[in-house]
């Protein structure tokens, strides 16, 4: 989709207020466009000829129109939402059960855990928070591959720490903590949000122990996983195993965690007319078939598309066409 001139000058607005938001002390010595433009991996230079194309009305740099593609990444980052005709945010049960517990784990500075199946819309919720209260929240991604080692480093960058190769793993761990210490004295309610916290190794563990013990009462921190990782560090707790009794009481202990619900079939519908299918037998099948969000947001995307490429309604052929190969009817 070819972004129009004023969806441009949005974008440009948009990202001059999220860097003074996101600097505190006023001095850029927090935030600047500079760190803005390494974030986004946007070359500095367009972004500075962005802010003067607010004036001149011309996005140009060197004479050159300065490509979608810049701008779509700046505002991916920021977190401003483009027009999508396929898929929106749904303020579902889920969903509203994880705003609910972030906003009260970043307020309070305390520790909250989301248990949920994979496909629940953890991932997407979490992210529309961040978006929604971007300051000093923070999101790290878990993978099985982390060693120690590269487990702090990576949170070190996602907050915005400088870190050299020669820096040992407890100095890092150090300046993680005087960053978001330094966030929690400009009350800025930092949250440090560990999500597929099921990829996560035990002595990692360990890691975000020693920050929380470190922060409590000055971050927040939010746990998200499946119940086959809730239920594994529920055992191991159970028989006192390594730290996993620390790592419980701390995060998973009586109403620090929320399990979420189970996608229903009214839900399910709700969603599908919200989106404009209104076909009953089409809905029944969807309702039939999907058993989690991410199914249904392929599953649906995947209709609308078809559905304007072959300019038709969603019907019963469309869907018999579309996934003929998958479901018998």
């Amino acid at each position: 989709m070819k972004l129009t001139e004023d969806q441009k000058a949005t974008i440009v607005e948009r990202m001059q207020e999220y860097v003074a938001h996101m600097d505190i002390t006023g001095d850029s010595k927090t935030y600047s466009r500079n760190r803005l433009a390494k974030d986004a991996k946007v070359n500095i230079a367009y972004i500075d000829a962005m802010i003067t194309g607010l004036i001149t009305g011309k996005f140009v740099f060197n004479n050159t129109v300065i490509k979608d593609l810049y701008f779509n990444r700046i505002a991916k980052f920021i977190g401003y939402e483009l027009d999508n005709k396929y898929w929106r945010a749904f303020e579902t049960e889920q969903y509203l059960d994880i705003e609910n517990d972030f906003i009260e784990a970043k307020s309070g500075s305390t520790a909250k855990s989301i248990i949920g199946a994979t496909g629940s819309g953890k991932t997407y919720a979490i992210q529309k928070m961040r978006d929604k209260y971007p300051m000093g929240s923070f999101i790290i991604t878990c993978a099985n591959d982390f060693n120690l080692r590269d487990f702090i480093r990576y949170i070190a960058i996602e907050i915005g720490v400088p870190v050299s190769d020669e820096m040992s793993q407890s100095r890092i761990r150090r300046a993680i903590e005087t960053k978001l210490k330094f966030l929690a004295e400009c009350n800025v309610k930092p949250i440090l949000v560990f999500d597929e916290a099921e990829n996560l190794k035990l002595a990692a563990w360990g890691r975000i122990k020693a920050l929380y013990d470190s922060l409590k009462g000055q971050c927040a921190f939010m746990v998200l996983g499946t119940p086959n990782w809730h239920r594994k560090i529920k055992n191991m707790n159970d028989t006192e195993k390594g730290i996993a009794p620390q790592i419980y009481s701390r995060f998973l202990a009586g109403s620090k965690t929320k399990f979420l619900g189970e996608i229903d079939s009214s839900e399910i519908s709700n969603i599908c007319k919200e989106i404009g299918v209104n076909n009953q037998y089409v809905i029944n099948r969807i309702c039939k078939t999907v058993t989690n969000y991410r199914d249904l947001n392929d599953t649906l995307v995947s209709l609308q598309r078809a559905a304007e490429i072959q300019g038709c309604e969603i019907d019963l052929d469309l869907y018999k066409r579309e996934f003929e190969n998958l479901n018998t009817i």
